[in-house]
């Protein structure tokens, strides 16, 4: 294999090595975060230019420039279509389909300098010294870790917890609806609530402890039967016991025969 092909034959290392890991999750992740980073910011644009400039390859600055651009731009256009079609977007489906698209164009452009000679030669040689391959090394983990920082910290979060509560209507038939409600805890810790249903400003049912620890889901049902007008203005509110008389959570919904 000639010398013009050793990044070809990295980037396909890279693509190998990025499938493994998605395979593969245990891994670490600061591995992970190192793999991808190439095969997300850079290696498309790069393998896109190398297809699009065989002919007149453009300088080292505008390359680096037009690859990191073009990257970028594949990476969110693929995130577009994933999330279209049924597969949906995750990691393996990601995965998939930006080392598809990179195995794809490395073999292109193999195909394409084998045909064809650079003109501009010059232009595809990036001579760096000892100290710049230090300071992209040191650059390349202080991305790493900045990526594992962020993560660590959204994953970690130390934000107020919230409750979310909810009131959806579905009518039985014509003279009768069911409310569906229902509770799910994001606090932090174990939360009691009240829970009182209001029918056209009465009260109506309720629920004076309810006892929900973080993740978990409480559901009931409700039937009402709408008044001569045909019409129903119901709502829940939602309480914490140690906080009786603010209203925590609240939702409306109002219901009318046809």
């Amino acid at each position: 294999m000639r010398q013009k092909n050793i990044d070809l034959l990295l980037i396909m290392a890279a693509v190998i090595a990025n499938i493994l890991w998605a395979v593969f999750p245990s891994l670490p992740h600061f591995i992970g975060i190192i793999i991808a980073l190439p095969i997300v910011l850079f290696i498309p644009g790069y393998l896109l230019c190398e297809v699009m400039f065989q002919q007149r390859m453009p300088g080292v600055y505008h390359r680096l420039a037009f690859s990191l651009a073009l990257s970028l731009a594949i990476v969110i256009l693929s995130g577009f279509a994933l999330n279209v079609l049924s597969t949906g977007l995750n990691l393996v489906t990601w995965t998939l389909l930006l080392d598809v698209f990179n195995t794809v164009f490395c073999l292109g452009s193999f195909l394409l300098r084998g045909k064809a000679q650079i003109k501009n030669s010059g232009a595809r040689r990036i001579h760096f010294a000892v100290h710049d391959y230090i300071f992209l090394v040191l650059a390349i983990i202080v991305v790493a870790v900045s990526f594992q920082y962020s993560t660590n910290s959204i994953l970690h979060q130390s934000g107020a917890g919230y409750t979310q509560l909810w009131m959806l209507p579905s009518q039985v038939d014509r003279n009768n609806w069911t409310i569906n409600l229902g509770m799910q805890s994001e606090e932090t810790t174990v939360k009691q609530y009240k829970l009182l249903v209001m029918v056209n400003g009465k009260p109506f049912k309720t629920w004076s402890s309810v006892s929900l620890a973080p993740k978990s889901i409480w559901k009931q049902q409700v039937s009402l039967t709408p008044d001569k007008t045909g019409k129903v203005d119901a709502s829940a509110r939602l309480y914490l016991v140690d906080a009786p008389q603010a209203i925590y959570r609240e939702v409306h919904v109002t219901l009318q025969r046809k």
